[in-house]
């Protein structure tokens, strides 16, 4: 695919998240993903033949991403529950567009194993970041943390990122001694 191409096909997906969360998924037509990019309908087409291999086209990078970082991070030796935590932030604020469309609209779930991978990659990070045989307590505690970054990263979305990574970050880290 040529540069100019995959230009235009971020352009439609950029347009498409825009259209997504402001109407909803289904709610959205590719001649209206087209009509907000002044481009015609069959060419749309040409870089994305319905709607479903478009949300594929979404869902496919954060999957990849997620994936090859957590098989790094599984297989390193010398990892803190803090690059973790730190990791997990900086991947949910790449991706934050995304969550806030997954959030927006479940239905992207419909047709895909998204759900299934978010909980499986759940379970992957509270094992490394507590354990895969720690006690209830201190698996509870790594929930939170996780779960306490992904709802800063969408509820935040004005703040500062620097100073957002630094305050969520703290209050994971907090979550996780129990202090």
């Amino acid at each position: 695919m040529t540069p100019k191409s995959q230009k235009t096909r971020a352009r439609i997906q950029q347009a498409a998240i825009e259209l997504f969360l402001e109407q909803g998924v289904r709610e959205t037509a590719l001649w209206q993903i087209a009509d907000r990019l002044n481009m015609t309908k069959p060419a749309l087409y040409y870089y994305f033949s319905s709607r479903d291999e478009l949300i594929n086209s979404l869902i496919a990078p954060v999957v990849e991403q997620t994936e090859a970082a957590l098989a790094d991070l599984e297989s390193n030796t010398d990892l803190t529950a803090d690059r973790v935590l730190a990791w997990y932030f900086d991947i949910n604020i790449e991706h934050r567009a995304f969550n806030l469309l997954v959030l927006r609209d479940l239905s992207l779930f419909t047709g895909s194993d998204l759900g299934q991978r978010v909980a499986g990659w759940r379970r992957r990070l509270v094992d490394l970041l507590v354990g895969a045989d720690a006690d209830l307590s201190a698996q509870a505690r790594a929930v939170i943390a996780l779960g306490g970054i992904s709802d800063c990263v969408v509820m935040f979305t004005e703040a500062d990122a620097d100073e957002l990574r630094t305050a969520t970050l703290a209050a994971a880290s907090a979550a996780m001694t129990g202090g």
